[in-house]
């Protein structure tokens, strides 16, 4: 019986002292670290006007002016910062509705109760692995804060200084309306007609006063022309509250948000109609994260990968089955090959196989002379070894590539050379194409 006692309390030891370490960080640690919301810092009730802000503001200042009151450093960054985010009407719609902080989009991220009590009906194996998830959990929690983080630095660049010394203001507006950039944007009326289209859908949502929003505006415009042909491309203004709260995610306790603040991408696969199997882009937002995971995640496409000099013979050109044609794609950027390109890929594969090659000007000897390369971006054409390669310079117009590939695909000729059409006129191309021909015959 003693040792049955022994093990029960060894097994709930760890559980007990997470709980209690859980207790602290709610009621204590977190409540001292920052107030609830912006409003608690003012005084004031949640969502009220901005004319009671500015009032509740001004009131303060008067008292600051008179000398009855002299707010530390610290304490009038907060003030200030709550005052100059609920005073602008778009960071204030975007506070209340999504909890979105426009100056640190991760506070969107807010903490919850974690259910710590479940890990007392569990197995060992089972407990190990739900100790190791509250863990991760627990610690994110202290990170989740990055408001925090803005205020401390705020503090310690104004430390031992007068409060009014601090240079104001303290959050940076749009320089630029981000709805100058918007295109294609969809309203909740047109949300409810948007998915009788086939294709899949990738969204953005923005806020017109973001400065993330207006940062990503010429990366985003980028992926919409990387994905036309292949997507339907779409923005959705938080300001229409409803499609937007369709699109978000949900804390326990039913208010609206999402994880990573804005803008945030989503993506709606062939045949999705409904938010239950939407798919959220989690990772960085730059064009090829985001073209790259629309390809894999909703379209299902397959990588195209590059190859060093030292690779691209014994890991592509070696086991690449003897019948295919090799596509060698040339890039300067290093960007992964375009949808339209991987779905060819996946497409053609009976008939092609694909490689990228990353081009670089100290090996420019080495692919003159083995496919007659002088720059990037290039595309070689390869089929045996006694034909020369099909050589093109330049941008890949996808539309033009994929019409080669099944011109020759359907004329069978696969087995001997490719027909270029009217690019065969290229002065490097056709001497390339006109020397593989005679080979061929």
């Amino acid at each position: 019986m003693a040792g049955d006692s022994a093990t029960k309390i060894k097994a709930y030891a760890v559980p007990a002292v997470l709980f209690s370490l859980s207790m602290l960080y709610q009621l204590v640690l977190l409540p001292r670290a920052f107030p609830p919301s912006h409003y608690d810092v003012l005084g004031l009730k949640t969502y009220c006007s901005m004319e009671e802000v500015k009032e509740a503001y001004e009131n303060l200042e008067s008292k600051w002016n008179s000398g009855l009151e002299i707010p530390t450093t610290t304490e009038f960054i907060k003030i200030r910062y709550a005052y100059e985010l609920l005073t602008n009407p778009i960071w204030k719609r975007n506070y209340d509705v999504f909890g979105i902080n426009e100056q640190d989009v991760s506070t969107s991220l807010q903490p919850t109760c974690c259910p710590w009590f479940y890990l007392l009906d569990s197995s060992p194996r089972k407990r190990e692995r739900k100790i190791a998830w509250v863990l991760d959990y627990f610690i994110e929690g202290f990170y989740s804060h990055g408001l925090q983080h803005v205020l401390e630095k705020l503090s310690q660049q104004y430390a031992g200084k007068k409060f009014s010394n601090i240079a104001l203001p303290l959050l940076c507006t749009v320089a630029s309306d981000t709805g100058d950039d918007a295109f294609n944007v969809i309203t909740s009326k047109e949300f409810q007609s948007m998915f009788q289209d086939s294709k899949p859908w990738l969204l953005q949502v923005y806020s017109s006063g973001s400065n993330q929003s207006a940062q990503f505006a010429n990366s985003w415009k980028r992926i919409a022309a990387l994905l036309n042909g292949v997507a339907n491309i779409g923005m959705v203004e938080l300001g229409e509250v409803h499609v937007a709260a369709y699109l978000s995610e949900r804390k326990p306790m039913g208010r609206f948000f999402f994880r990573n603040g804005l803008p945030s991408v989503v993506a709606f696969p062939s045949g999705c109609k409904t938010s239950d199997c939407l798919i959220r882009f989690e990772g960085e937002l730059s064009v090829d994260a985001v073209t790259d995971w629309f390809a894999m995640a909703v379209l299902n496409l397959p990588r195209i990968f590059y190859y060093s000099k030292e690779s691209l013979g014994p890991r592509f050109l070696a086991k690449s089955s003897p019948h295919k044609v090799k596509v060698i794609f040339f890039s300067k950027t290093g960007e992964r090959a375009t949808p339209a390109i991987r779905q060819a890929a996946r497409d053609y594969w009976n008939y092609a196989t694909f490689a990228c090659v990353l081009w670089r000007e100290e090996e420019f000897s080495v692919w003159w002379n083995t496919f007659e390369v002088e720059s990037a971006p290039a595309v070689v054409f390869l089929k045996d070894p006694g034909l020369k390669p099909l050589v093109y310079h330049g941008s890949v117009n996808d539309s033009w590539f994929l019409d080669v590939l099944e011109q020759n695909k359907q004329q069978g000729i696969f087995e001997h050379y490719f027909i270029f059409g009217p690019l065969a006129r290229n002065s490097r191309l056709h001497s390339v194409v006109t020397g593989a021909h005679r080979i061929a015959e």
